[in-house]
């Protein structure tokens, strides 16, 4: 059931094609165009009380979705790829991360200092790419992981 599901993970060995990208925003706009309302009849759990209806407005109530892949489109097109969804989609059905695990992870950035920015398209005002060669390179998998680890901490069962 959709209001069991806190994040899905779309994963491909590669996106080579802006069609394969494309099927892989699909699918993540798929699952996050779900209702996990039940009509406006769901509500959260706050430990073993009822808790506020579940909000889509709220980015916690959302599911994350990511795409992950080991081989990646080039840059440019990947991120005219991107930006052709991102125009012709609301942002509650972008994904909240693209991961290419052995080269770079793309993620939403900021600049109010919001710290939802990194993983709440809602909030993004830009978007951003990690560089391999910066000293500071971590690891896409483990971004990721750290990001997803930051969603569930603050999503509330429903």
């Amino acid at each position: 059931m959709v209001e069991s599901v806190a994040a899905v993970i779309q994963s491909k060995a590669k996106i080579t094609s802006t069609q394969l990208l494309n099927d892989a925003l699909e699918n993540i706009k798929s699952v996050k165009a779900l209702d996990r309302t039940n009509r406006g009849k769901n509500y959260t759990i706050l430990g073993t009380d009822r808790g506020p209806l579940v909000n889509l407005k709220n980015y916690r109530h959302r599911i994350f979705g990511a795409i992950v892949t080991e081989e990646s489109l080039s840059t440019e097109t990947l991120k005219q790829g991107l930006l052709s969804f991102f125009e012709t989609n609301p942002r509650d059905y972008w994904p909240n991360q693209y991961v290419d695990v052995r080269n770079f992870s793309i993620h939403y950035a900021n600049t109010d200092k919001d710290p939802r920015g990194h993983m709440v398209p809602t909030v993004a005002q830009h978007l951003a790419m990690t560089d391999k060669t910066s000293p500071d390179f971590v690891p896409p998998l483990i971004e990721l992981a750290t990001e997803l680890v930051s969603f569930l901490r603050v999503t509330p069962v429903n």
